[in-house]
């Protein structure tokens, strides 16, 4: 008999510790998914607040890049002209650009300009001007074709690089400018001298005419 109360106090034990055990978990349990949703809610909120940038002006085209080099007595100017390809023909081309380089002996600019350089930089999985590399220009009635053009290269991981550069006068540049809208022609590749690019190309004419002698 004492054996049978014994089991039958210990069920009752066991029975009973678990209610007691259980209650505060189970009040606590919702008080920890509700703080964090609050937590993230506050932080999307947040975020999204934040988030949006203010709106970005596009910057005007720069001018000329004109340096002095005192060892040399020598001044170079040099101007990216932006230009956007039209037309790849059979080549794997994937960058192009063009920039224009002269200068003048001395600091002061007052003789006759050096010769322009047309130099166009290339990047592609193959050569694209090892063979053919004339240019041709064209602006309205005027045409500028140069047949004597340098063409150089290196062979990197995964991609070619190529530079070809022409020579032309001031004289060319400043004629091709004033018949508006450049086309060119690049080996097989064609391009066109963006509306920025043209603005540039003025620039840098401008800043290429020689200046009056001081009296």
């Amino acid at each position: 008999m004492v054996r049978k109360l014994g089991c039958m106090l210990i069920v009752v034990m066991v029975a009973c510790a678990p209610r007691q055990r259980r209650s505060p978990q189970t009040a606590a349990a919702p008080q920890a998914p509700e703080s964090v949703s609050d937590e993230s809610s506050d932080t999307s909120s947040h975020t999204t607040a934040t988030a949006a940038p203010p709106p970005v002006t596009q910057p005007p085209a720069q001018g000329p890049t004109v340096e002095y080099d005192e060892f040399r007595n020598h001044t170079s100017v040099k101007q990216e002209l932006e230009i956007f390809v039209t037309k790849k023909g059979f080549t794997g081309l994937e960058t192009l650009a063009l920039v224009l380089f002269s200068g003048w002996p001395g600091r002061e600019h007052f003789d006759v300009p050096e010769p322009v350089m047309l130099a166009f930089f290339s990047s592609s999985p193959d050569w694209v001007f090892l063979r053919s590399n004339d240019l041709d220009l064209l602006a309205g009635e005027e045409r500028l074709s140069v047949r004597e053009t340098r063409h150089d290269g290196n062979v990197r991981r995964g991609f070619v690089t190529e530079n070809v550069s022409a020579v032309v006068t001031l004289s060319d540049i400043q004629r091709i400018i004033r018949g508006g809208k450049i086309r060119g022609r690049l080996g097989q590749v064609e391009f066109l001298v963006t509306p920025a690019g043209l603005d540039a190309a003025k620039t840098f004419a401008a800043a290429m005419a020689p200046r009056e002698h001081p009296p």
